[in-house]
């Protein structure tokens, strides 16, 4: 009779077991990166590089930058289909439509490089026929990603990473002829642009479009 008192007390006193919610999903998972990629592009004057076909409304944008050059109206579009229009105007990005400002000039790009790309977001970068400038969008942060074939002056190649609302730059998948640009790759940039001079106003035109 004792035994039976004793485990009937552990019973009575053994706590229910405590019940663990599931983790919410969408505090569990970041959300992904939204790229957005050039579909349209308007400049105060023809571009000698095409970037993309001009788009409605581009040209009334342009009246927004007065005499600020660089001038261009660029629309952009992301894997939905969802487009937005940005204004380049000297040093900023700006969203007419949010007011949101993107930098557009980084004083951390100095040197060799500068000379390479000249203004960061030419259009093609550092007048690479085949590079491309994304703007993604990550957790309410925006950065710029110039991806480069090698097809330039400088002979730059891979993925340049500029922050847009700081000045950060990442150049860890920057590489000169296949030499990373922090094991080499800025000396030889520097030997590609130190026998030439800095290229001249008149090689940009209004819209910061890069001529051959």
């Amino acid at each position: 009779p004792l035994v039976w008192l004793w485990l009937l007390g552990a019973c009575v006193s053994d706590p229910e077991p405590q019940m663990v919610a599931p983790p919410d999903p969408l505090e569990a998972t970041p959300p992904s990166p939204v790229t957005w990629r050039l579909i349209g592009r308007v400049t105060p004057t023809k571009p000698t590089i095409p970037a993309a076909p001009p788009f409605e409304g581009g040209a009334a944008m342009l009246e927004l930058c007065g005499e600020h050059r660089p001038c261009a109206a660029e629309r952009l579009q992301d894997e939905d289909g969802r487009t937005r229009d940005l204004l380049w105007r000297a040093g900023k990005m700006i969203e007419p439509d949010s007011g949101l400002e993107l930098r557009g000039y980084w004083p951390s790009i100095d040197g060799a490089l500068r000379m390479c790309l000249r203004l960061a977001l030419f259009h093609p970068p550092a007048a690479d026929p085949a590079g491309q400038r994304l703007l993604v969008e990550e957790s309410d942060q925006h950065r710029w990603e110039l991806h480069l074939t090698g097809r330039n002056s400088c002979a730059l190649s891979g993925v340049i990473r500029l922050h847009a609302e700081d000045d950060q730059i990442d150049l860890r998948e920057l590489t000169v002829d296949g030499k990373p640009w922090s094991k080499g790759g800025r000396l030889l940039a520097e030997d590609k642009v130190g026998g030439s001079a800095v290229r001249p106003a008149s090689a940009l035109d209004e819209a910061g479009d890069a001529r051959p």
